[in-house]
């Protein structure tokens, strides 16, 4: 795994409660990239703290999908609007034989190519419609990717900026619960 953040934070909160550093910034060397801990004070007596997470940008991908891949993700998502699919990390592209003999007979074969990401990033049309998913992990799995992280704009005047949830079945995790 590149990064896991509730590790993270439980080793900054760590760090800071028990003065193990010197300072109100950490940094963290991951597979992903530095992730910089800062511990905030909320309250002038210092009693109440929170601690702020900097994560790494994982760069996305346009990716021209074939229209299967298109039909599955919306299948996978029950149908939900999709408003955009990028690819995270590198793309590698593999080759996928489908048709073949139970006998491993290459006579039948029909090549495919396409491309299999580490995740994807599946953009709806609203807030709303990512707490509402009620994605269907047997198809999210077939997708061409380790994982799915389907995401949308926060409400206007929401405080938030954002709503995600993340699927990786493949891995034997329905939903990262956050």
């Amino acid at each position: 795994m590149d990064l896991c953040g509730h590790a993270t934070l439980a080793s900054a909160h760590v760090l800071f409660s028990t003065g193990l550093v010197g300072s109100e910034t950490v940094e963290f060397d991951t597979l992903s990239g530095i992730l910089t801990a800062k511990h905030l004070k909320n309250d002038d007596d210092g009693e109440e703290s929170s601690i702020e997470l900097d994560f790494p940008v994982v760069p996305t991908y346009e990716v021209n999908y074939i229209d299967d891949d298109l039909s599955l993700f919306s299948k996978a998502l029950n149908g939900a609007t999709i408003l955009d699919v990028k690819a995270t990390k590198k793309d590698l592209l593999v080759t996928i034989f489908h048709q073949l003999s139970p006998f491993f007979l290459f006579l039948l074969w029909e090549p495919k190519s396409r491309f299999f990401s580490n995740g994807l990033q599946v953009v709806l049309s609203s807030w709303e419609a990512v707490i509402d998913l009620k994605p269907r992990l047997d198809e999210i799995s077939k997708c061409p990717c380790e994982g799915m992280m389907v995401t949308a704009a926060a409400s206007d005047g929401s405080t938030y900026d954002f709503c995600s949830r993340y699927f990786a079945p493949r891995f034997g995790i329905n939903e990262v619960i956050i």
